[in-house]
This record gives C-alpha cells, structure tokens and sequence, in this order.
C-alpha cells in the first residue's frame, strides 16, 4: 500500500490501536515484493517469530 511503511505492527484487536512496530530489515523493493514476514507466532516470552517466504526462513524477533 503506498505510503505504508512494511513491517510487523503489534496491537489490540479490541481497541485497534498499535502499540509496536517492526520495520522490516534490510527492505530494499527494487530486489523483491515477497519480503517480510507472511506468517506469525509468539510465545510466552514475548518473542515473536516471522515467516518468509522471500528468504525462506524463520526470523526471531526480540524485544530490547
């Protein structure tokens, strides 16, 4: 979408409001529209692991 910046956006669904945001790294659009995280998870913990089809791997992501 045009003037969205990519990433993983993290929210209520209750209230709708994002609280954090992801930025995708290394993003460069002239090299792929596939990048990024297609699928989701978190545990427990609060760590959150992304899906990409693109680079075809699991990316874990940690708060610091």
């Amino acid at each position: 979408n045009p003037g969205w910046v990519r990433g993983i956006r993290i929210g209520s669904t209750a209230d709708g409001i994002v609280t954090a945001f992801i930025p995708i790294p290394n993003f460069d659009p002239s090299i792929s529209a596939a990048v990024g995280a297609h699928g989701l998870a978190a545990n427990a913990d609060g760590e959150i692991f992304g899906g990409e089809v693109g680079a075809t791997t699991v990316r874990k992501y940690v708060r610091r």
